[in-house]
This record gives C-alpha cells, sequence and structure tokens, in this order.
C-alpha cells in the first residue's frame, strides 16, 4: 500500500486524549466515572497510548509457541480429549473417533491398574500428546504407563505430553506430608530421564482457579508452591535445571476476557523470570502451557449457557498462548457427560481453528496497549506477593496455618454475593433467567469442605441453591 492513509490525521498524545475525556464530563470525576478496580484492585482505565507501556528488564512481544514446522499454521495447539468411563472398550472407540475427528492429545485419568491394552488400542503415542492425570498415586500411574509403552515397543524418548501432577497444590484437596510429595517428586524426576519431552512436574493455577481464587492469588500461590518443591528437591542435591526442564505450567481460563489472556501471558512471563533466578535460561515461546475452561464459571442453571462461556474462555486460551487446550463438556458438573457434550466441546477447538482461522496469525494481541498494560500490573503484583509470601515464611507455613485457604475462601465468598446481590451479571443466573427453568442436581453428593481444604466451587452455587432443582 503506497498511501499512508494515517498521514492526514495529527498524532493524539495521551494528555490530549485526557482533556478531551475531561471535557465530555463536564464536571464528573474521571476515576469515578470510567476507571474500573478488578478484584485484585488493578485499575482498568478507559483508553491507553503508547506512553503508558513502561516494560522493565524484557519485552512482552510475542510469547505465544510457534512450531515452526514447514506446511503447519504459525500458531499451533493441541486439543485435548479426556478420557471417561468405566467401560474401556467403549472408551477406546471413543477416543479412536476423538483423534480421527481433530482432537491431538489425549487426558487419560489414570488409578494404575487400567486395562491399558484395550484402553488405547491402535493408539500411536509419538503422533499425539499424552497427559496422565493420577487418580492416587502418581508414581504408580506412571509407571503402569509407562509399563504399556515399553511392553508396545514404543520409544520413551518420543513421548509428548507430561504428569498432571503438583504434589503441593494437591494438599489443599487430600492431606499429605511435605517430606513425602518431595520423596515423590525426586522419584518421577528419576524415572523422567528416559522420557525425552515427557513432563513429570505441574505448576497447578488450575485449582486455584476453580476454588474461587483472583488472578493474582492463582499465579502467586501456585509459584509459590512450586519454589518449596524446587528448595526441596535441590536441597537432595538434585539440579535445579532438571526440575525446570521437566516442568509444564497448567491454567484454568474463566470468562474474563481480556484478564485471562493477560493471565496466561503473565504466567508464562513469571516462569520465566523465576527460572533466571536459578541461573536457567527457558526461551518464552518453550514453556509448555496447557489450559482447561473453567469449572468455577459454570452453571447448573440453564446449563447450555456454558457451552458459550466454553467458547469465550477457549479463546481467551489459544490468544493468551497456551500450547493445548481442553475444553470441558458443558454438564460436566451434572456428573458424567454423554458423547454429545464431549463432541460439543472438542469441537469448540476445532470451529476455532477451522473455521475462525486463530492458527493462521501467530499473536494477534501483539502491541495491545490495554493487555501489556494489564500484564505489567499483574506482573507487578504477583511479583510483590511472592515476596511476601517468603518473608511469611513460605507456602507451606502459610497452608500449615490456615493463610491461603482462608484468603481464597473470602475472594470466594466475595464473588458468590456479588453474583447473588447482581453486583455482577452472569447470563441465565441473575440475568435473562430462562422462566420457570429447572435443573437437574448432579448424581453425586456434595463433598463437605474441611478447613483446610480449598475444594472446586462455582460462582454460581449460592444463586443455584434458591432455586427450585427438579427431585
Amino acid at each position: 500500500m503506497k498511501d499512508n492513509l494515517f498521514e492526514g490525521f495529527p498524532r493524539a498524545s495521551k494528555e490530549d486524549w485526557m482533556r478531551q475525556v475531561t471535557k465530555d464530563l463536564r464536571g464528573k470525576d474521571f476515576e469515578e466515572t470510567l476507571v474500573t478496580k478488578t478484584s485484585d484492585g488493578l485499575k482498568i482505565a478507559p483508553f491507553y497510548t503508547a506512553e503508558d507501556v513502561s516494560w522493565k528488564g524484557f519485552s512482552v512481544g510475542t510469547i505465544v509457541p510457534n512450531p515452526s514446522i514447514p506446511g503447519l499454521s504459525p500458531r499451533y495447539w493441541s486439543n485435548v480429549f479426556e478420557v471417561e468411563g468405566a467401560d474401556v472398550k467403549a472408551s477406546n472407540k471413543e477416543l479412536l473417533l476423538a483423534l480421527q475427528n481433530g482432537a491431538d492429545a489425549l487426558l487419560l485419568p489414570l488409578e494404575g491398574d487400567e486395562d491399558l491394552d484395550l484402553l488405547l488400542q491402535e493408539v500411536m503415542p509419538k503422533y499425539i500428546q499424552i497427559f496422565i492425570v493420577p487418580k492416587n498415586d502418581p508414581i504408580g500411574a506412571l509407571h503402569h504407563f509407562l509399563n504399556w509403552i515399553k511392553r508396545n515397543g514404543f520409544d520413551p524418548n518420543e513421548l509428548q505430553g507430561g504428569l498432571l501432577w503438583d504434589g503441593f497444590a494437591n494438599t489443599l484437596i487430600e492431606k499429605e506430608d511435605k517430606e513425602n510429595i518431595i520423596e515423590t517428586a525426586a522419584s518421577l524426576l528419576g524415572e523422567a530421564e528416559e522420557l525425552g519431552q515427557f513432563k513429570v512436574f505441574t505448576i497447578d493455577s488450575a485449582i486455584f482457579h476453580n476454588a474461587g481464587a483472583s488472578p493474582v492469588q492463582e499465579l502467586s500461590y501456585s509459584l509459590a508452591a512450586y519454589i518449596e518443591l524446587v528448595d526441596g528437591l535441590t536441597q537432595r542435591g538434585i539440579s535445579s535445571k532438571k526440575i525446570f526442564e521437566k516442568t509444564m505450567l497448567k491454567t484454568a481460563v474463566g470468562s474474563d476476557y481480556f484478564m485471562e489472556m493477560a493471565k496466561i501471558k503473565t504466567f508464562r512471563i513469571l516462569y520465566h523470570q523465576l527460572a533466571k533466578l536459578y541461573q536457567i535460561t527457558i526461551p518464552m515461546e518453550n514453556i509448555f502451557i496447557i489450559s482447561s475452561t473453567s469449572f468455577w464459571t459454570m452453571s447448573k442453571m440453564d446449563v447450555y449457557t456454558n457451552m458459550l462461556r466454553n467458547t469465550t474462555e477457549a479463546m481467551a486460551a489459544i490468544l493468551g498462548g497456551c500450547n493445548a487446550l481442553h475444553v470441558l463438556p458443558h454438564d460436566a458438573l451434572l456428573g458424567k457427560s454423554d458423547s454429545f457434550s464431549r463432541r460439543m466441546a472438542r469441537n469448540i477447538s476445532n470451529i476455532l481453528k477451522e473455521e475462525s482461522y486463530l492458527d493462521k496469525v501467530l499473536d494477534p494481541t501483539a502491541g495491545s496497549f490495554y493487555l501489556e498494560n494489564l500484564i505489567s500490573d499483574l506482573f507487578e503484583m504477583v511479583q510483590s506477593k511472592l515476596i511476601e509470601i517468603e518473608q511469611l515464611g513460605g507456602w507451606w507455613k502459610l497452608y500449615q496455618i490456615g493463610s491461603i485457604q482462608n484468603a481464597v475462601k473470602a475472594k470466594r465468598n466475595q464473588k458468590m454475593d456479588a453474583l447473588k446481590n447482581g453486583k455482577t451479571v452472569k447470563i441465565g443466573v441473575n440475568k435473562f433467567i430462562v422462566p420457570n427453568e429447572q435443573f437437574e442436581r448432579s448424581n453425586e453428593n456434595p463433598e463437605t469442605e474441611e478447613n483446610w481444604q480449598m475444594l472446586p466451587a462455582r460462582a454460581s452455587e449460592k444463586m443455584e441453591k434458591n432455586t427450585t432443582q427438579k427431585p
């Protein structure tokens, strides 16, 4: 394009914009009228300019993964399909169908006694990613999977994916001794010697998100827990380089579209900077992030609206730079999902790639003044929180006295009350409610949360308790 269409317009500075906004407000206070605050107290201005960008030490730039493989689009993420159900033969049939129709990664919850020969029949591990979710013992689950790999003549060095295990974060759900966590981690790292690209550690911020935590709490508490793990292993003489090389990040992505994009990008930057503190250099684009849609944002009221939430959250995860995307079925909160809901979940990622072309541009958000400021503010708040946690004695000490649990539960109740009182809007829950619509109760009895626990919750729970349910 030879002609620059913007040459005829004068350049406007931040001061020029503020002068015009002040004039249009006609005496109203700028902060009170146009500046909003997040649950963490971050101030969101109505507009940003290049003058607002003030990164220190490194640039946000393009920090999403690029496969650099000829023939592939510049932006790639794997579509994760979760294997559910006790019927191994039926599960094998369904996962093969999923792999033939857009899925290229599997999420396998393993007890350690499953018939993997039947469950994974005809699956070729070297062409996909496989993520293992240990139901109980992570060592037993990994051994069980590796035995299947070796028994079938596959090369462990070609495996891609990882073990979705965060020993410290899991203590918020099931109690475990600190030394046992470190011992388990050391054993897993020993197993990882023969696993080239397969990760064995996860920094799981999704546990905090789905319990109702704010973005700053999610990132700071999950990274502080990882610091406990790294320090515990290095004290045993294990190289920090080995630990970081075998770690991936896991996030749950909520419905606050731009904040969730910023959260994933900030998570990547924070992990990169943490590695540098241990004298380890990891290119930011090589940091692996698996993202799932949010359990916290789902509602039993007008359950099909969860499909819309899934789509918004999946888009935020992709634009935020995730490497793998797991979309939860829209009826996941009602117990076991049916084949229709699992297919719909899988197809969200397919549609965003094949019909919305989100894979055609490496990073559509690059250069956004708004996002870069959001990332900068989020980074600084998490950094300050991490310093505070260390000064107070570290993650484990705060966990033992219940400080982490109390802080997250307070934020959770604040969000639930805001929804119940109408201060925040949720479609199908307190806005545009379907008249006389009833919803089904989950087949499972709700768990009672102990003081030391931090179980998954949902923002709409208090609203649902006041709504008539089907028996």
